[in-house]
């Protein structure tokens, strides 16, 4: 999902890049001029509105998904996401706050010329910078939301956001590619959970405990996953 939301606000900010040069340098695209389009402040407002509402839909699943994955108290096995996972996800949270700096910095450039139309969207990427920091900080520090854990329901784990899979409809587990657990479910539909979410001295113990789960489940398991190590 974080995913699709930064491909999306990549897009918006984009657009809004290539609009601002177009109609503050009055640009001709095709011979069409866009200086004298009705409603620019609007419409520059308007994106910078789009990226904030993204913005929001990113924060909501960071922060809530930390919040739910503390509730699973009902988990009988839980072991800390792979510090190397977690650094990963560190770094690409700076990597976001990063971009909107340079996104920042584009938009001075304009400040002299029109200032309202770049007002607006200066203030959300400061907020989501800072909101970006702050989530940064809280990965760099890791704690009991950032773990693996199962119970007799339901598999999940939290890093950018929460994963779960739960073991309705499961028909089949096993290791793909050794740095993959697939899950196969009725209907062909198949997800996959990332072997390298856990640190290699807590795999065996996730898989003792995972295999003993499935099959008291009536779950097939695979012997590529009762071998992995």
């Amino acid at each position: 999902m974080n995913r699709v939301v930064n491909v999306f606000t990549l897009l918006i900010l984009g657009v809004f890049c290539f609009m601002i040069m177009v109609v503050v340098y009055d640009l001709s695209i095709s011979n069409l001029h866009l200086k004298g389009m009705p409603y620019k402040r609007e419409i520059f407002t308007g994106l910078a509105l789009l990226v904030f509402l993204l913005g929001l839909i990113r924060m909501q699943r960071r922060w809530q998904g930390m919040r739910d994955m503390k509730k699973y108290r009902s988990f009988k096995f839980t072991v800390p996401v792979a510090r190397k996972h977690r650094m990963l996800g560190f770094i690409i949270t700076l990597i976001e706050a990063v971009f909107f700096t340079a996104v920042i910095w584009f938009c001075t450039l304009f400040i002299p010329l029109e200032p309202t139309y770049v007002y607006p969207m200066i203030l959300v990427l400061g907020v989501l910078i800072l909101e970006s920091l702050i989530f940064a900080a809280r990965q760099y520090k890791g704690g009991n939301a950032f773990v693996v854990g199962f119970d007799d329901t339901v598999m999940g784990y939290f890093d950018r956001e929460i994963h779960l899979f739960y073991y309705t409809g499961l028909q089949r587990a096993q290791l793909y590619q050794k740095d993959l657990i697939s899950l196969e479910y009725r209907e062909e539909l198949n997800m996959g959970f990332e072997t390298t979410v856990i640190e290699e001295s807590d795999r065996k113990a996730f898989r003792d405990a995972f295999v003993e789960t499935l099959e008291s489940k009536n779950i097939y398991v695979d012997d590529s996953l009762r071998n992995w190590e």
